[in-house]
């Protein structure tokens, strides 16, 4: 099992409970809802500890994971902090985007 996997094994019930927020109902996320986003919080570490809660790499991985396995299309980052809204930006973003291509082209 990868890390990827076993984080979203131990986190398994918060990524269910952030794809489960805002869902219409009798809709689920894989049924390409447009509106199907994501509100997010989380704190960028060294090291991760949970659900966005790590360095930039693992938020992607996470995120990648909500994509992949709930159809989340789109994420609003809850932040107000510069740093941490251009983090997100310039590292998150473009490695969830190029990890989610990987995984639909398998």
């Amino acid at each position: 099992m990868s890390a990827v996997d076993a984080r979203r094994e131990d986190h398994g019930d918060r990524l269910r409970a952030c794809a489960g927020r805002g869902r219409p109902r009798g809709r689920s996320r894989a049924d390409g809802d447009p509106a199907a986003a994501q509100n997010l919080t989380g704190r960028f570490a060294a090291t991760g500890t949970a659900f966005l809660d790590g360095p930039a790499e693992q938020w992607a991985e996470d995120l990648a994971g909500l994509t992949v396995e709930y159809g989340v299309s789109a994420f609003v980052l809850a932040a107000d902090d510069p740093a941490t809204i251009e983090r997100f930006a310039a590292e998150v973003a473009p490695a969830t985007r190029e990890l989610v291509a990987a995984e639909r082209a398998r």
